[in-house]
């Protein structure tokens, strides 16, 4: 399991944000133990686990696409948030 090494607490890398639930903000960028940048953001639609998509700034939203990030949650639904990782080091 992938974890947060930003000294940033309570981070959950690879865990769905509800709406309503208590987040940093979106498009906060931390480093994993992996090596990979993680950044915080929404789903614009349903986006399925290990599918690759496009970051949207400045609104940090996310569509399936071929975006230079990965989804390494569960699959999502239309207003989730989660850590999205950076595909490449």
């Amino acid at each position: 399991m992938v974890y947060s090494v930003t000294p940033i607490v309570g981070l959950r890398l690879g865990e769905v944000i509800k709406a309503g639930e208590d987040a940093v903000a979106l498009g906060t960028v931390v480093t994993g133990n992996d090596g990979h940048d993680y950044v915080l953001a929404k789903a614009t639609d349903a986006v399925a686990n290990a599918a690759t998509v496009i970051l949207t700034e400045p609104a940090m939203t996310v569509a399936t696409g071929a975006g230079a990030w990965t989804n390494t949650n569960a699959a999502l639904v239309t207003g989730d948030r989660a850590w999205f990782r950076k595909t490449v080091v």
